[in-house]
């Protein structure tokens, strides 16, 4: 485990979803998602406004060098 590695992958990911404003979004919903890599798996957790949404998190993350895959327990509320 190279845990600084792990780190940079971790923070590359908010970057990005920061730059596609999925986290600015998730935010003005009170949602909180936690966004974890061990080993080059990231742990996505959770809640996100719909399954676009969620699909897009993922996706992000899969596209980061360094992922070698990706875990979601993310879950969204239909609705608004």
């Amino acid at each position: 485990s190279n845990p600084s590695y792990d780190d940079y992958v971790t923070a590359k990911i908010i970057g990005f979803l920061k730059r596609k404003n999925l986290i600015r979004s998730l935010d003005q919903s009170n949602a909180k998602l936690l966004i974890k890599t061990y080993n080059g798996t990231v742990f996505l957790n959770g809640v996100v406004k719909n399954s676009a949404q969620k699909q897009n998190v993922i996706n992000t993350a899969k596209n980061v060098v360094g992922v070698k895959q990706v875990v979601s327990n993310l879950t969204f509320r239909e609705g608004k």
